[in-house]
Formats: structure tokens, sequence, C-alpha cells
């Protein structure tokens, strides 16, 4: 014992105890935000953050993928298959994107790309391009080559002019379902 009483085992139990429940709120923080297979952004976060960029009206692009034939992959692969597919696309969307964009799987085989700043069209269809290359190459899911088959969708809302005092609050999801329709 040392000269307290203390233990080296009591001091490192009584650390432990006061850093597990911090480690397990963080754990819980996370899944909250994040997708649990892909670990990218959930809904949720892509929402509140496409809300901030609308406030700020930075002149965000938002892309949306949607994955043609997962049931497809699903039924005759399996359901391992189709998870691997929609990692590895998360992966490669994530490879594709500038530092400041962020990559959100909406559910299913729906993601989406949120890019703040996105102020010229030139730069809008570049970076649309890349994605669709990206997601778009050969795989391998077990024994079967597979080639995603993704189907796009890009807005950029135009900023705002000169909008009044009392503008009404930007509609994230309006914006969402603009992407899904383009």
């Amino acid at each position: 014992p040392s000269k307290r009483g203390l233990r080296p085992a009591m001091v490192s139990r009584a650390v432990r105890y006061a850093i597990e429940p911090k480690a397990t709120e963080l754990q819980l923080l996370h899944l909250a935000h994040h997708d649990g297979l892909t670990g990218l952004a959930n809904r949720t976060v892509f929402l509140r953050k496409l809300t901030a960029a609308l406030v700020r009206d930075e002149g965000v692009g938002t892309f949306f993928l949607d994955l043609d034939n997962l049931k497809l992959v699903n039924d005759t692969l399996g359901h391992d298959a189709g998870d691997r597919l929609l990692v590895e696309v998360g992966r490669r969307l994530q490879g594709a994107i500038r530092p400041t964009d962020t990559v959100a799987r909406l559910g299913g085989d729906e993601f989406a790309i949120l890019c703040p700043g996105m102020l010229e069209v030139e730069l809008a269809v570049e970076l649309a391009e890349r994605l669709m290359t990206a997601v778009s190459g050969p795989l391998l899911l077990g024994t079967t080559v597979y080639v995603p088959s993704p189907r796009p969708g890009l807005t950029r809302p135009p900023p705002a002019v000169a909008a009044p005092a009392r503008a009404p609050a930007p509609d994230p999801a309006r914006a969402l379902s603009a992407a899904q329709k383009a």
C-alpha cells in the first residue's frame, strides 16, 4: 500500500470506472449520428448540416445517389454481399469528395453528399462526374464481379438575393427532395 492506503489496483479501478461511462457516452453519441453499417453520417446529421448551410446562404450543392439493384444483390448474393456493396460505395464516395463535404447514408440504398460553398456550376458538374466514376467502378462481391449502377441527382439552390429580415426558415427536406428528383 502507498502512504495513504491506496493500492495501485484500487486507483486503476477508480480510473477505469470514471472513464468507462464517458467512453460509452461517446459511443452512443457516435451511433446516434452515424450509420451503423457504413460509419457515414446519417440523415439527422445531414439535415442539420444542410439547414446550417442554407441559413448561412453559402451556395450549398446537394447530390443524391440511389443504387439500382441492391435488392437483386441481396436476393441473389445474400445480405452480406449487399452490406459489402453499401460499405464500399460509402468508402468510394468518401474518397471522391472535398474535405469540406459530407457524405451521408440516408437509409437503404440512398446516399447524399452535402457540398457547402458550391458556387460554380462547373464545380458541381466536375464533382458529380467524379462521384459517378468512383461509384460505378467494378467490385468483387464473393466470386461475382458487380458494377454498381447509381442514379444521381443534383441541386444547387440559388443564393438569397436581398432576403427580408423575416425570411422563412430554410427547408432542408425540400432541398433534399429537389436533389432526389433531379
